[in-house]
């Protein structure tokens, strides 16, 4: 079985909403590359004053949004899709009352 390659491939840009964060800067500073992808990064503070605009103009291509954002855009059939990603996750143990604490 014979495998097409294509000669010639077309490079999409994407307009990302990432805010800067350590685990994120080198995607943003370019030192993490693609063939077929780039990503055109807004230079934000925060990026949860970017999540209104992102579901409801649909400003950006992709980025994080919060789950709790993107439940609600869904309920009002924005068209988005969720990338079942987490970048960083930090679970504490006064998060949850029903966590058990940690021996100090």
């Amino acid at each position: 079985m014979a495998i097409a390659t294509a000669a010639r491939q077309d490079v999409v840009t994407l307009h990302t909403l990432l805010q800067d964060k350590p685990w994120n800067m080198p995607l943003k500073r370019g030192e993490i590359q693609s063939a077929i992808v780039q990503f055109d990064f807004d230079d934000i503070e925060e990026a949860s004053d970017h999540f209104k605009p992102m579901v409801r103009e649909l400003a950006y291509d992709c980025g994080e949004l919060a789950i709790v954002t993107y439940l609600q855009a869904r309920t009002y059939n924005k068209a988005l899709v969720l990338l079942p990603f987490v970048s960083r996750a930090i679970f504490t143990t006064r998060a949850s009352p029903t966590m058990p604490r940690r021996a100090t």
